[in-house]
């Protein structure tokens, strides 16, 4: 999908099928099912908010390196490994349209601090004396069916639906008493407005110790959630609350099977998109989402102000008195609204746009009452 492509507002939804989910995966659903049905079919991005997300993956990643033989064991040489991971997610990420504006990483709120944790942290892990016997080699790490060590990979399939349940557990070590206990690392902040643990994240370290009891016949003793700051959330295993949140897991895959297999595409969209502010702010197929769409093509602009995303009727492009800059015009909910923009390569061409099409406007800003576009803007035209 480019934005020189109009876009067809809706998304083909019947005859999709979940035969398989990770437990990442299913949290998303629970956020939104639709959003979490688009995520499990493969279906293109078409907004992007920000960069941290893939910084994120990549501390991630430095955290499960952090425990492999061949692992640098100074911090300036895990400076440097980590510096070369960026860069070569840097030459990945040029060709990412929605993502390649944000670069480099180190335009990044916090960058340098980020990263001089992620190295000092991957450090304290890999020459912790109690990780000794869990480091493996690059050789033994590709057996997939260990119970210990970095990078546990789980995965069950339900006898009665055969919908299959994945996962990957950072790192399965043993206590000082001889028990089993899980971590599972975060790059981001892990605990609610509250001080409590999220409980997306603690649900989902559940559902991994269900698998890996069922998987292995091991029982976890603890469960741990790690992040950079080293704020460890910790508690004891309990079978019956895993079990049955594996159990929720798996049965709202299986009922939602059955609304994908017996409504049409346009029931669908409605039921299954759950709007609230939270659900659609960080949504990537908003510009395609039907109920999103008639929620903002309602508003006032006193409201538009507030949402930051417009739709209505393309009216006219025309120069600004800043050569750098285009205004464009349109009619939304019998309003006039003008948008400035400037970098050309996140629009269509408006010049080529007759008018009277339907145009979206996504991830704007607002200066002194005027919208103005961001690093994140970007518009569609419609059929």
């Amino acid at each position: 999908m480019t934005i020189d492509q109009p876009l067809k507002i809706g998304f083909e939804l019947n005859s999709y099928k979940i035969e398989s989910t990770s437990v990442t995966r299913y949290k998303a659903l629970q956020d939104c099912k639709l959003k979490g049905v688009l995520d499990a079919k493969g279906e293109t991005k078409l907004l992007a908010y920000s960069i941290n997300n893939e910084l994120g993956i990549l501390i991630h990643e430095l955290m499960e390196e952090s425990l492999y033989e061949d692992f640098p064991n100074t911090e300036e040489k895990i400076k440097t490994f980590f510096e070369e991971i960026i860069t070569n997610k840097e030459q990945k990420l040029k060709s990412n349209n929605l993502l390649s504006p944000f670069l480099p990483f180190n335009k990044t709120d916090f960058f340098a601090v980020k990263k001089l944790r992620a190295v000092r942290n991957a450090f304290l892990e890999h020459t912790n004396p109690k990780n000794t016997l869990l480091k493996r080699s690059r050789e033994s790490s590709k057996t997939r069916n260990r119970a210990f060590g970095p990078e546990v990979y789980l995965e069950i399939t339900d006898t009665e639906s055969n919908i299959k349940v994945t996962g990957k557990i950072d790192k399965v070590s043993i206590d000082d008493d001889g028990q089993i206990v899980l971590t599972d690392y975060k790059s981001g902040e892990i605990l609610d407005e509250d001080g409590e643990l999220k409980i997306s994240f603690k649900d989902q370290l559940e559902i991994y110790a269900a698998i890996y009891l069922k998987q292995f016949g091991k029982s976890p003793s603890k469960l741990i959630v790690e992040n950079l700051q080293q704020k460890n959330q910790e508690w004891i295993f309990d079978e019956t609350t895993s079990m049955e949140l594996l159990k929720l897991c798996i049965q709202q895959i299986i009922e939602l099977n059955k609304q994908l297999s017996s409504m049409e595409d346009s029931d669908l969209n409605e039921l299954l998109c759950e709007t609230s502010e939270s659900g659609c702010k960080f949504c990537p197929y908003k510009p395609k989402c039907n109920k999103f769409i008639k929620k903002i093509e309602s508003m006032d602009k006193g409201e538009l102000i507030q949402e930051k995303n417009i739709y209505g009727k393309f009216i006219q492009a025309k120069p600004h008195k800043d050569p750098s800059i285009n205004i464009v015009e349109i009619e939304s909910n019998g309003q006039e609204i003008s948008i400035w923009i400037k970098d050309h390569t996140k629009h269509p061409d408006f010049n080529k746009l007759a008018e009277g099409t339907n145009v979206g406007f996504f991830n704007l800003k607002v200066n002194q009452g005027q919208f103005v576009e961001k690093i994140s803007t970007r518009s569609y035209f419609y059929e």
